[in-house]
């Protein structure tokens, strides 16, 4: 008959009295193997993992004889000293014939239950011919070694999975919208827009996960902004139509008062004709579009509230690209009056060469002062 003692390292070289539970293991050809796995009973279910008490580790003062052990119930004893640097063997409730027969073998935890993979392997694989073997014990350790399935472990496993199907069902909008911008006709027009440069911006976070907190801050105030324009308040685009109208009325009646020579300015009357019909033909342009987007616009509000899905940058986003559009008008007057400037600077540039007495010789591309 032979003995294996697997012990953790961490207790060869303990210096306080303890507690050993484990395992016990005898095979059919009279091999006793104890498997000691920890110190600590309050760590163990004795009912899922059949842990036992195995015997302790004691002060060499406090140990009296084997008779001492049995009467304590002990399989095995270990006893340490201040002069030793390790524990050492006193007493095995199975004592073999001859002290060689008895293996005390260490392993690290840690290592060891790296070793199986759960749900995975299986005893089978392990054994051989039914025979007990150092693999199998290690196996058989591993499995002692494996962590007791808590409850309190399922419970947090179930609300994770909870969390995940409640983010996939709040993820359908942005997965819908990004089936929608991924179509070539809609991304063509889109491209250049403020939505669909946060939506760019908003894909490299997600797929960095970071400001995650401020994503969930987003959708939640995106969607209690949605709640409020549905609920309370009726035909939002009325405002802004009435105020893009307003404004044309003003911009009509600064025209009016820059017509002629407007406060004693006297300039150039046909000049000043010209560019007041230019101004005034891009407002009334103005007009006539945002008459014809009106409609549109009253319902571009009601996307900017289903938009709340998706975040309140997203409504944002959307609200100032229809501004953009609303707008229009001071695009079109940026465009005319960067030309004019352009026009007007290449005049006055050519009248200052005038003045100098210098002119240009387009032939030689060479400019000559005039004597």
């Amino acid at each position: 008959m032979s003995i294996k003692i697997f012990l953790p390292t961490e207790y060869f070289y303990q210096k306080r009295a303890c507690n050993l539970y484990g395992q016990l293991h005898i095979s059919e050809d009279n091999v006793v193997v104890y498997y000691v796995v920890d110190a600590e009973s309050k760590k163990f279910d004795f009912g899922t993992h059949k842990m036992r008490f195995l015997g302790s580790i004691l002060c060499s003062d406090s140990y009296a004889d084997s008779n001492y052990c049995r009467s304590n119930d002990m399989s095995l004893c270990f006893t340490y000293t201040n002069e030793s640097p390790n524990i050492a063997l006193m007493f095995t409730g199975i004592t073999p014939d001859n002290l060689n027969q008895i293996k005390l073998i260490l392993y690290e935890k840690q290592t060891l239950s790296s070793l199986v993979v759960k749900e995975q392997n299986t005893l089978s694989h392990w054994t051989r011919e039914n025979h007990v073997n150092d693999e199998c014990d290690f196996y058989m350790l591993a499995q002692l070694v494996q962590p007791n399935p808590d409850p309190l472990h399922k419970a947090k496993d179930l609300w994770f999975y909870s969390n995940q199907s409640i983010y996939m069902l709040a993820n359908i909008p942005m997965q819908l919208f990004q089936y929608i911008v991924a179509n070539t006709f809609v991304n063509s027009i889109i491209t250049h827009t403020v939505i669909y440069k946060h939506y760019k911006e908003w894909q490299t976070i997600d797929a960095t996960c970071s400001r995650l907190t401020n994503i969930m801050i987003d959708r939640a105030l995106g969607i209690i902004l949605m709640l409020i324009l549905f609920t309370f308040v009726s035909h939002p685009g009325d405002f802004l139509i009435q105020i893009s109208h307003i404004i044309i009325q003003q911009l009509y009646s600064l025209l009016k008062v820059l017509e002629g020579s407007p406060i004693g300015l006297k300039l150039n009357i046909h000049l000043n004709n010209f560019f007041l019909d230019c101004f005034k033909y891009h407002i009334e342009l103005w007009s006539t579009f945002l008459d014809l987007i009106e409609p549109i616009v009253r319902q571009v509000f009601l996307a900017i509230g289903a938009f709340g899905c998706l975040g309140f940058t997203y409504q944002i986003a959307l609200l100032a690209d229809l501004i953009s559009i609303v707008g229009l008008h001071a695009h079109c007057f940026y465009v005319y009056t960067k030309v004019l400037n352009n026009v007007e600077v290449k005049g006055l540039t050519v009248l200052w060469q005038v003045v100098r007495g210098n002119r240009y010789n387009i032939l030689r591309k060479l400019k000559h002062t005039t004597i």
